[in-house]
């Protein structure tokens, strides 16, 4: 349907009289400004209409969503706060978690002994320091401590288990510690890969709940944004303002959609896959 925004082409034959909610939606902000000032100038009540993008003229500057949220009066509820309270402790946590699958994703020696120790118990059994009976600090040549991973250390660079080889544990391991430096490596480098694939599987599936996490806390924010959008018939926006809000539901709760495109090969920037169930008309006008 080729036409242009401000030539009330396409418009007023179905806006004007309609109880119908419509979602239009514009690549920029020029052309939606023109398309709202159309419709209003066919008739249509500036309080049926909310605009959703930036940089708005002197005519729909009144439209824009965030200067009717702000006018809306809309306070949050002790409910609100409490969910919001709850959000802030999960990001919080969920942040730490993140952090901590960062370091694992490291594959430094101490990652790699937790991780045989679930994974590959009967290395982790050939790497156990002995623990002193009487309390004293083991200390290895030079005077220096003895630390949790020194077996692992010894085990990479080809040596035996001194001053441990005559522990029980340790000879019971006797094939891990005659394997030569060749295949320790390439065991060790086979560790480092499954430390660092877990560890990013677990940064994506903590990142996604972070993610998650932090859109519900924006959503409750937009809770006073929500009641103006289901307030208004005719919801106008941009791309970049329909990407904003693609998670909102009562965005999306349109029975009409148009979409004003430059050229024959643009595409919806807004996933009609949203819209499709109660979607009842769709319009593309071509400038």
């Amino acid at each position: 349907m080729p036409g242009f925004p401000a030539s009330g082409f396409a418009t007023s034959p179905f806006a004007a009289s309609s109880d119908t909610k419509i979602l239009v939606n514009c690549y920029t902000n020029h052309a939606l400004d023109q398309f709202l000032e159309d419709l209003i100038s066919v008739g249509i009540p500036k309080n049926e209409i909310v605009r959703i993008g930036g940089r708005p003229n002197q005519t729909t500057a009144e439209l824009s969503l965030q200067s009717l949220s702000n006018s809306s009066g809309y306070l949050m509820s002790r409910y609100d706060w409490n969910e919001v309270e709850a959000l802030r402790e999960k990001r919080y946590h969920l942040i730490k978690q993140l952090n901590r699958a960062y370091s694992a994703a490291t594959a430094r020696h101490q990652r790699v002994m937790q991780y045989i120790a679930v994974h590959h118990r009967e290395y982790a059994a050939a790497f156990r320091v002995p623990e002193s009976m009487d309390g004293t600090q083991i200390v290895g040549k030079g005077g220096k401590a003895i630390g949790p991973n020194y077996l692992l250390d010894r085990w990479l660079k080809g040596e035996d288990a001194s001053p441990f080889k005559n522990e029980y544990h340790i000879r019971l391991s006797g094939d891990i510690w005659k394997m030569d430096r060749t295949a320790r490596l390439s065991q060790s480098e086979t560790w480092k890969q499954e430390v660092v694939k877990k560890g990013i599987e677990d940064m994506l599936r903590i990142g996604k709940s972070y993610n998650q996490c932090v859109t519900a806390l924006e959503s409750i924010y937009r809770r006073g944004e929500a009641s103006v959008l289901r307030s208004r018939r005719i919801i106008g926006c941009t791309t970049t303002g329909a990407a904003m809000y693609r998670l909102e539901r009562f965005m999306f709760n349109c029975f009409s959609y148009i979409h004003v495109r430059v050229g024959t090969k643009s595409r919806p920037p807004v996933p009609l896959f949203c819209l499709w169930r109660r979607l009842e008309k769709f319009w593309s006008l071509i400038l």
